[in-house]
């Protein structure tokens, strides 16, 4: 995916005195944030994060690449964001799948990551385990349980509430009908189950976006594979061992997000078409039979009455549930802005964040982007102890593209 990326200044800010001044960084932190860093390191130019995540002992953990190279590196920080340690992945064939961001292609149980990755030598797709020091764990073929597969294209990785990893996708059948997959592994690496949706009902179509629902089964967003575009899309539901029980047609697209909620209903988040000048997305409540309770649309850009946007992409980049009920939804719009009088072009990259009632959908944006903070964030987490969200993106800096972490206080700020 094309990364676009603008800074917009930030205004001279008074500091909380919770916040510690940050020399490292370019950008005075926000007095709504524990920590925002910069990171100004020469071998850190190009780093983007593609996940952000908390240590055990109050630190955190980011698996980032230089978006230049195929250089993996795991970076560890001290609670105030202060990097400790750089391990590098020896991984300079492999590429990890990136799609989606916000940390749902990769996941972290405390002391490795698990994630899948692309060999580009022999086009083998792996599921992979790798301690916080950057050594593989093991290195599992994802094709080798397919039967004879043409093509196989895993996207999503997912941790489930008794900590085993879904891995789903879609895959290429020799005869180039495109199937769904989705298989679950234990953290060694064992396969528990496996379902490769071999049924001809389920032809043409991959999997996304999966939740585990309340009832210890899963919820899982299929699309129609790029060759069969003219189907419909659905929602699977599937037992706790991957058995399917039932589907529903879905009414609103393509999912880009799916949270289970503990009632029983669930989110998704869907792109909507622009209307005039101004980009949309679509948060829709549903109950556990996919029907939509409440829908409402995202505020997106606006532009004025002498220019116009072609925008190639909105991606979501993340849902984070808080105890307390509600969510937080991560956003970046990529695109370009065109005068229509002449042929000035301006790249455009936007992130932001909002929180959500998931009683009503009320949707309020969160209060640092006023203060001028225009960043692409790539990543979402929270801490071990529900007190604080974290945010990890890039952002241009002196010419060049920095990484960033934003570490927030979740009960104070949403």
């Amino acid at each position: 995916m094309k990364r676009t990326i603008l800074l917009l200044i930030l205004p001279a800010l008074c500091l909380a005195a919770a916040c510690k001044k940050d020399t490292n960084s370019t950008a005075t932190p926000a007095d709504d944030a524990t920590f925002f860093k910069v990171y100004q390191d020469t071998d850190m130019i190009g780093s983007f994060p593609d996940a952000i995540f908390a240590s055990p002992d109050d630190g955190l953990y980011g698996l980032w690449h230089d978006y230049r190279s195929t250089r993996y590196t795991i970076i560890k920080t001290d609670a105030e964001g202060n990097i400790r340690s750089k391990s590098d992945v020896p991984a300079n064939d492999f590429y990890i799948n990136e799609y989606p961001a916000g940390n749902n292609h990769i996941t972290f149980d405390g002391s490795c990551f698990y994630f899948t990755m692309l060999n580009y030598t022999s086009s083998g797709n792996y599921f992979c385990k790798v301690d916080v020091d950057g050594h593989f764990v093991f290195k599992m073929s994802i094709d080798s349980l397919i039967p004879e597969p043409y093509s196989v294209s895993p996207l999503f990785n997912y941790k489930d509430q008794q900590n085993n990893i879904l891995i789903n996708g879609s895959y290429t059948d020799t005869s180039y009908n495109d199937h769904p997959f989705l298989i679950c592994c234990s953290q060694d690496g064992t396969v528990l189950w496996q379902n490769l949706f071999t049924d001809s009902a389920f032809s043409g179509y991959g999997l996304h976006n999966i939740s585990q629902t309340p009832d210890g089964g899963y919820l899982v967003f299929a699309p129609p594979s790029g060759s069969s575009s003219d189907l419909p899309s659905f929602f699977y539901k599937l037992s706790s061992d991957g058995t399917f029980e039932w589907k529903k047609m879905t009414e609103d697209g393509a999912y880009d997000g799916l949270l289970c909620l503990a009632d029983n209903n669930f989110l998704a988040v869907t792109n909507s078409n622009p209307v005039e000048h101004i980009y949309y997305e679509k948060l829709v409540l549903m109950d556990s039979f996919c029907r939509t309770k409440n829908s409402v649309l995202v505020p997106g850009f606006d532009y004025d009455n002498t220019s116009y946007a072609s925008l190639y992409s909105s991606t979501y980049s993340g849902f984070i549930q808080k105890p307390g009920g509600g969510v937080v939804l991560g956003r970046l719009f990529n695109g370009y802005y065109f005068q229509n009088l002449g042929n000035s072009r301006v790249s455009l990259g936007h992130s932001t964040i909002f929180d959500i009632s998931t009683d009503d959908l009320s949707v309020r944006e969160l209060p640092f982007r006023q203060y001028g903070v225009d960043l692409y964030i790539a990543a979402m987490g929270i801490t071990a102890d529900n007190r604080h969200l974290l945010f990890a993106g890039m952002i241009k800096s002196q010419g060049n593209y920095h990484p960033f972490i934003l570490k927030t206080d979740l009960n104070e700020h949403f």
